[in-house]
């Protein structure tokens, strides 16, 4: 049953698709405001939040537009922008001169891992150590997500609710020792 939303304010009840042609807001914000508890007034005059522009070495551009040129995700750019550092990311992404779409980051991921394990007797890295290491500076959920994608495609095991338990899979392990001069 389709249920209509019929909401009452300056003495005027409209449904919620009215509102929004009238207010010119999108149906889905004042909706989501409403359920969420927002007083119809509040609902109805607050503007939707315009994209963050940002400044870096002469050029603005908004927080997408600087996802699709550095290859970052947004999400990232959006944590190092409340900490006021998203214009050092950027710079470090730009001067990589390599975007990093998914599939990229997968195999850098993949890569960091096999090496870190080979420099450190086969001991896995910390997801802070990933993050430190890789020049994009990857937020945990996005390194998560990309040891999940590694994980359905075979190429590791990893446990989440434990630190330190990547594994590769389909290579063997083996200690060699140093050769003496």
């Amino acid at each position: 049953m389709n249920q209509r939303w019929y909401l009452t304010w300056k003495g005027r009840t409209q449904s919620i698709a009215d509102w929004a042609r009238e207010v010119d807001l999108p149906y889905s914000a004042i909706y989501m405001r409403i359920k969420s508890g927002w007083d119809i007034e509040r609902a109805l005059t607050t503007p939707v939040r315009q994209e963050h522009t940002i400044e870096v070495a002469g050029q603005t551009h908004t927080t997408s537009e600087w996802s699709k040129i550095t290859g970052l995700p947004r999400s990232t750019i959006y944590d190092h922008l409340r900490h006021n550092s998203s214009e050092a990311l950027i710079l470090k992404a730009i001067e990589s001169k390599r975007p990093m779409g998914k599939k990229d980051f997968r195999e850098e991921l993949f890569s960091f891992i096999v090496r870190y394990k080979q420099d450190h007797d086969g001991i896995a890295p910390s997801l802070r150590e990933i993050q430190q290491a890789l020049p994009s500076s990857p937020s945990f959920s996005r390194i998560r997500w990309a040891l999940a994608e590694l994980q359905n495609k075979g190429k590791i095991r990893f446990q989440f609710s434990q630190p330190r338990t990547i594994q590769v899979t389909g290579g063997k392990w083996t200690y060699q020792e140093e050769q003496g001069e």
